[in-house]
């Protein structure tokens, strides 16, 4: 039991709640220090306690207990990155690039000048179509995780994107099958890129989608550290 990460997960729930550890403290009838040793990790409050403080906070006691188990799976996972966010990264700093080079080229060769803002500008154009559609992506996926349902998935295909090769790392989407009232569905995740001695067993998938419409769908991803 890691009272940091309990503790932590204490002071998340109350500041959600838009509670003082001095007005936590006064519905547990304990001291606002206690409430601040618990937080900090220092301590853990008393088995009596456990219920009232979870009721205070809006949680069960297995929330409570779980929220370790919660942190340990972020720390061990990490996001997979889509394609289109690591073009919007190269195709902007290849712009900035071309446009540096050829401001300082026009002192030497001033004829330089408007071939090389031409190449920045296509560049940068790129940069905004990568951008946009990463935006959309985003959105999209927060949408759906406040108005839809969540279901675990399960990976059961890598499918390979060679027509887009970005150094050393695989590109792909991945075919994904979650179960919904009894029915399985199979989705595709956007493209991706992993790294290439990466297994289906080190990617893990979060579904989130139209309760009314399971088409409308958004795949969350994220690989072992």
């Amino acid at each position: 039991m890691d009272q940091k990460q309990i503790g932590a997960f204490i002071a998340k729930k109350r500041k959600s709640k838009n509670m003082t550890q001095a007005q936590l403290a006064s519905q547990l009838n304990v001291t606002y220090q206690a409430v601040s040793k618990w937080e900090n990790g220092r301590g853990l409050p008393d088995v009596s306690l456990l219920q009232p403080l979870c009721d205070a906070l809006g949680i069960t006691i297995n929330d409570l207990f779980q929220s370790e188990n919660k942190i340990n799976e972020k720390r061990l996972l990490k996001p997979v990155k889509s394609v289109f966010s690591i073009c919007a990264r190269m195709t902007l700093l290849i712009a900035i690039i071309e446009f540096i080079i050829g401001l300082v080229s026009s002192v030497f060769h001033p004829d330089i000048l408007k071939p090389m803002l031409i190449n920045a500008l296509v560049w940068k154009l790129l940069f905004l179509v990568s951008i946009s559609i990463v935006i959309f992506h985003k959105q999209k996926l927060l949408k759906l995780k406040r108005e839809g349902t969540q279901a675990e998935a399960k990976i059961i295909e890598i499918i390979p994107a060679n027509w887009i090769r970005i150094t050393n790392y695989a590109t792909c989407q991945l075919l994904c099958e979650f179960t919904y009232q009894e029915k399985r569905y199979k989705v595709k995740s956007h493209l991706v890129v992993i790294n290439p001695f990466k297994r289906k067993e080190d990617l893990h998938a979060r579904i989130y989608f139209d309760q009314t419409d399971a088409a409308k769908y958004s795949v969350e991803l994220f690989q072992s550290n």
